[in-house]
């Protein structure tokens, strides 16, 4: 078994933020949620779609202002606030790739942002997962009782595979 120890607020925060983004600009084709692997105490992760990609004008003011696109809901503050509480923990967000759909390359459009948030794997052996998962769930109660978020949550191992998870068609 693997474990996944980190701020689960700020995870859950960042990647239903992003991948609700990408739920807006793809209309049909994938969004994906990607583990890339773990880089000096930090775990990267990326939520990459086919949909129609971010406009230059956009992209470049997308974490410098509220930037809402004119045909979602919204008010253009959830990218702002993911890389701000990112930043207030030690990770990042960025804007990693983007094309724009045009109508000679309809098939390769697409965003790509990425996220980086402090934390680590932890590989158990089998005996010792059910240990780990009595722990957690002590400290999830714990927490619940003094209202501080979960530093660590268990994930199935397909999780830290590199190879990517479709989310949507």
């Amino acid at each position: 078994d693997v474990f996944l120890r980190i701020d689960m607020y700020m995870f859950k925060h960042i990647a239903n933020n992003l991948l609700s983004n990408a739920r807006k600009a793809c209309f049909k084709g994938s969004i994906t949620l990607s583990y890339l692997g773990e880089k000096n105490g930090s775990l990267e992760f990326e939520v990459a779609d086919t949909g129609r990609g971010i406009p230059d004008t956009i992209a470049s003011r997308l974490f410098k202002e509220e930037v809402a696109s004119a045909d979602c809901r919204g008010v253009g503050l959830g990218l702002s606030s993911c890389k701000v509480f990112a930043l207030c923990v030690g990770g990042n967000v960025w804007l990693e790739r983007t094309k724009v759909c045009t109508i000679e390359d309809s098939n390769e459009s697409g965003t790509a942002f990425r996220f980086r948030l402090p934390g680590r794997l932890i590989e158990v052996r089998p005996s010792e997962a059910s240990l780990l998962q009595q722990q957690q769930q002590s400290r999830s109660l714990d927490d619940a009782e003094t209202s501080k978020s979960t530093p660590s949550s268990k994930l199935p191992s397909s999780h830290y595979s590199k190879s990517r998870k479709r989310i949507c068609h």
